[in-house]
């Protein structure tokens, strides 16, 4: 009987401070093991709560931002219990390409149905409810070569959890019964993707590629997976089962885990729990497990072809794509990632930088650094360029694509810089040395999934370090990047003027395209190697950071301070301040608010604000791509309507550096005609986007209604055509004379520092006209009427329906934001339960705690097909499971259960920060609402201690049952026979299309709104909130 083999451990970071262990056990299963000396012991850690898919918190100050907002600020000091998840990630070898030609998806469809009980544990929810009780959430995702699964929950109950869940991948039930239920989710999940022009680029590209996996339908819905197997006779039941024994086996897969217990005590537990995952042996079970045998993929178009598609979305993009042999056992060297480096290079002489010159594009991306499974694998390197083009780069479409080569080609003949690689491979090395710590959840995924394809020892250090430099690999590469290997592709919305009979269609998702021969001169161009443009490699980086001394370690009792102090406090400017002593990185935060309180609300100057955003990181692009390419990030905003954000973060060293050039360009801000005109027409289009999706519309006009200084985008989109560069350039000249900043300073900064940092932006202040303090956005006092909207989708392609039940709660305290958080919690669960998996409503299905503007507010959302279920079948089902289900439930809760609620709520907000920029975003959010309650969490565990079932179910029964004030949002999805009588695919977007309800199931008529502005006229708004201490 083979024996537990222990691999070599992996290399890892010198302020990594956590222990690790690779075994294999005798069944052939890798198990990565990590125990965390920084986790609690057992006896010190209660139950743990974090967020999931299905619930999540919300805070929307003006716009959408992370989940955890303003009500979450940090009240810890040093002495507080460092508390921490435990995780769990298991990668099976198999993916969608494995998948039987007779039922595609099938593997997407076996990762749901492990999920729906076991022999050990026969419940459907059985593992989901313990998960989520005991302060974790679980998911799971089907890649092209792997299955991943993983969950997270408090230390305490890990080892129970494995054995429940190890049960997947030994003895799942997957019933009969259950598989009609879960094929409905699969093609919900499907529904919702067929309006995303990314996947559905990822099935145009395989449909157009020979024979090879690539080519096959990765998906699943209910044609593949239920009409088209009963048609053929095909028995997916039996066929389910035997994919899973053929390939779900040990030898198969990857484990990992992270606790607070010893690998000792790790490594027991899972030779006790997982030894009886199968071992696959085909000498004697006469059993041969299929495995992808296959070239690299070639293109059925001939060379030089351009293939014209027709996007969902208002796009004008062209896509180079090549296929490459499997790059991934050169994970050392690294010779994709050098030369899509130098693609993706926007500085000057760079590839963008000659587009932009031209007027040809706006921007420019590869899939360098977020690379799928879909883009790396075995069989194959998929290389993407990805430009966004103006009208003139659509028109000029030959010459775009004459540049990229010519930008490539200029490469090649360079041959492999030695310097360059250098550069990067310091970036890459600093970045893993001084990297921050993840999450838990994070470690396990990549840990898992890193042991499939790189060495033990290389397991964190493969994905950065690039230690082996080989000119003849990186040569290879771009040997590869020739112009007749090229697929191209043109994505423009004009094409959907075309007649449709000169259209192809791929068959799943039902993109239309067409095909073209591109002009035999360039072609001859491209063959000859003639090119003539002012392209050039790269210049030395100076911005990469070549100091990383910490600022004084010396705590003084000063240093000890738990929340930021005021370091600049002067009319226009206000700086908060904090030195890190925590997480000992040489890195800082620097955040700034920029509000001008001298403008009214109208929509033409949120408008201007948002373009003044859009042409700003145009016109930085170039001068701040060093920065960003030595791992500095910057980001601009928009934050309370009227406030101008701006983020930086980096190695604390030259920080000052990107900083002051960043403001130089603010406050010296020029445009030209053709680049306003550009930026507005990309502005226009990303309006025309959001309103395409049910999702964001329902949001859109929620938020609208609450909110009294917001305009829809809707309105926005309105008026897009009747801008002008004059009006543009007064608007900001005016806003940037006359600013009011409060900004934050964090990390590895002493006080000089931190003024540093701020001296640019107080220098300009100089200049600037008085301006008071901007208040937050009065909100709507929801009436007991019960208000609702009833509109139709603005895609009358889109068969995706999206409705939201508003409960408001009113005025935010600290007790009151307990109480609704433990509520929100407490539904999570049955609200997945009964509307998505039990009622099937639709893929996506949840509720959001929503703290906006200072105002509490709870809603339960479902996003749904109307071909399925109409709005109004959706809204009586949700008032069902408010009034009767959930209220049934929640009265008839033990005490024993309500406590278990209570202790993972408790448990979460003691959960210790991973990295820095966690406790940055806190007190960044507490200075943005201008609460400055910096010790909120505190209180709110104080607040726990005393919070009992009558008070939620108190807070339950008047926000629902007692004169409640709700609004109700639904957005009716559009299905072929239902669209109307318009035959254009996108609805007039400058205006809303109100509908009547079709039954008395829906609210009453006489409380439909049907115009924004005469229900404001009458409404009623909170006083300018602030929490209640």
């Amino acid at each position: 009987m083979a024996k537990l083999q222990v691999l070599r451990e992996p290399k890892k970071s010198p302020h990594d401070k956590k222990e690790y262990k690779t075994v294999v056990l005798p069944n052939g299963l890798k198990v990565l093991l990590i125990s965390d000396p920084s986790f609690p012991t057992e006896n010190e850690f209660e139950d743990d709560e974090s967020e999931n898919d299905e619930y999540s918190s919300e805070d929307e100050s003006g716009s959408e931002v992370d989940d955890d907002g303003a009500l979450s600020a940090d009240g810890r000091d040093d002495s507080s219990e460092s508390k921490k998840q435990a995780a769990a990630a298991l990668c099976v070898g198999v993916g969608s390409f494995l998948d039987p030609d007779n039922i595609p998806g099938l593997a997407h469809f076996l990762e749901h149905m492990v999920f729906m009980g076991t022999e050990t544990y026969p419940d459907e929810n059985h593992f989901d409810k313990f998960i989520q009780t005991h302060g974790g959430s679980d998911n799971a995702s089907t890649d092209c070569e792997h299955t991943m699964y993983q969950f997270e929950v408090n230390p305490k109950y890990l080892k129970q959890a494995l054995e429940i869940w190890s049960k997947f991948f030994i003895c799942p039930l997957m019933t009969y019964s259950c598989i009609g239920r879960e094929v409905k989710a699969v093609d919900s999940e499907f529904q919702m993707a067929v309006v995303d022009d990314q996947p559905r680029f990822e099935q145009l590209l395989g449909h157009l590629c020979k024979h090879n996996p690539i080519n096959k339908f990765l998906w699943g819905n209910e044609v593949s997976l239920k009409q088209n197997p009963e048609k053929n006779g095909v028995d997916v039941y039996k066929t389910l089962h035997e994919f899973h024994k053929q390939h779900y086996y040990a030898p198969k897969m990857v484990l990992a885990l992270q606790s607070n217990e010893s690998l000792d005590t790790l490594q027991q537990w899972v030779v006790e729990i997982f030894s009886d995952v199968p071992v696959m042996d085909v000498r004697t079970n006469g059993v041969q497990t299929k495995e992808v045998c296959a070239d690299v993929p070639t293109s059925k178009l001939p060379s030089f072809t351009l293939c014209n598609v027709v996007p969902v979305q208002n796009i004008q993009e062209m896509h180079f794509i090549w296929f490459l042999p499997s790059v991934i056992k050169n994970y050392k060297c690294k010779p994709l990632h050098y030369a899509l480096w130098l693609i993706s290079h926007e500085g000057k002489g760079g590839l963008l930088s000659c587009l932009k010159e031209k007027h040809l594009a706006t921007s420019i991306a590869t899939n360098d650094d977020d690379r799928s499974g879909f883009d790396d694998c075995k069989l194959y390197a998929l290389v993407s360029i990805d430009i966004t083009l103006t009208d003139l780069g659509v028109k000029n479409k030959n010459e775009v694509i004459d540049i990229v080569f010519a930008y490539i080609s200029m490469i090649r003949e360079s041959g492999p810089s030695t310097a360059i690689y250098k550069e990067i491979q310091q970036i890459e090395l600093n970045n893993f040395t001084y990297m921050d710590e993840d999450t838990p959840l994070n470690n396990v995924e990549c840990g898992a999934q890193n042991l499939l394809l790189y060495a033990p020892e290389d397991v964190w250090t493969g994905d950065y370090l690039m230690s082996e430099y080989n000119p003849n690999l990186i040569q290879e590469v771009m040997n590869g990047l020739m112009p007749d290997k090229c697929m191209l592709f043109l994505y423009d919305s004009n094409n959907k003027n075309l007649n449709p009979t000169e259209l192809k269609k791929e068959p799943w998702f039902g993109t239309q395209f067409f095909t073209e021969k591109i002009d035999q001169t360039y072609v001859d161009k491209w063959l000859a190697n003639d090119f003539n443009y002012n392209l050039s490699l790269p210049l030395e980086n100076h911005f990469i950071p070549s100091d990383f001394t910490l600022v004084d370690s010396q705590k003084s009792s000063e240093d000890l301070i738990t929340n930021p102090s005021l370091l600049v406090d002067e009319p226009l400017l206000k700086t908060w301040f904090k030195t890190d002593h925590k997480f000992n990185l040489p890195k800082g935060f620097a955040r700034f608010i920029l509000n001008n309180s001298n403008f009214t609300a109208t929509t033409e100057h949120q408008v201007f604000l948002d373009l003044l955003v859009e042409v700003l990181e145009y016109n930085l692009s170039e001068v701040m791509f060093d920065a960003t390419a030595a791992s500095f990030y910057y980001g601009i905003s928009i934050s309370n309507y009227y406030g101008l954000q701006v983020k930086v973060s980096g190695c604390s060293h030259k920080m000052n550096l990107v900083v002051d050039l960043l403001f130089d360009h603010l406050f010296g801000f020029s445009t030209n005609q053709e680049v306003f005109e550009e930026q507005r027409m990309l502005l226009k289009k990303s309006y025309y986007n959001k309103l395409l999706e049910s999702k964001k519309l329902c949001k859109d006009i929620r938020l609208t209604l609450l909110e009294r200084q917001r305009f829809s985008i809707v309105d926005k989109y309105a008026i897009m055509d009747q801008l002008t560069l004059p009006a543009f350039l007064a608007f900001v000249k005016a806003y940037l004379a006359g600013l009011r900043v409060e900004s934050l300073v964090q990390g590895n900064f002493d006080a000089k520092g931190g003024m540093k940092l701020v001296s640019k932006i107080q220098e300009k202040l100089k200049a600037s006209a008085p301006c008071r303090v901007v208040e937050n956005n009065r909100i709507l006092t929801v009436p007991i009427t019960k208000p609702y909207i009833h509109i139709r989708a603005m895609n009358l392609n889109d068969d995706n329906s999206m409705v939201t039940i508003y409960l408001q709660v009113g005025a935010c305290s600290v007790c009151k934001s307990v109480e609704l958080e433990l509520l929100n919690m407490i539904m999570g669960e049955p609200c997945f339960d009964i509307l998505r998996t039990k009622k099937q409503l639709g893929y996506s299905v949840y509720t959001i705690d929503h703290h906006t503007a200072g105002v509490l507010g709870l809603s339960l959302n479902v996003q749904s097909q109307n071909s399925k279920f109409s709005v109004e079948q959706l809204t009586e089902t949700m008032v069902d499971f408010l009034h009767n289900v959930f209220y049934s439930l929640l009265k008839k809760m033990s005490p024993e259960e309500f406590q278990e609620h209570v202790d993972a709520l408790d448990a979460l907000k003691k959960v210790d920060d991973t990295q820095l920029e966690e406790e940055v975003n806190r007190n960044w959010d507490e200075i943005l609402s201008r609460d400055f309650v910096f010790d909120r969490l505190k209180r709110e565990i104080k607040e726990l201690e005393t919070v009992t079932h009558r008070d939620v179910l108190s807070l339950y029964e008047s926000i629902v049952l007692s004169q409640p004030r709700q609004l109700t949002i639904q957005v009716r999805g559009n299905t072929p026979d239902q669209s109307g009588e318009s035959t254009d695919q996108i609805e007039n977007l400058t205006k809303f299309v109100f509908l009547e309800a079709n039954n008395t199931q829906s609210p009453s008529n006489a409380n439909g709104i049907t115009n924004f502005a005469s229900f404001r006229k009458t409404a009623q708004y909170y006083p300018v909130c602030h929490t209640q201490i």
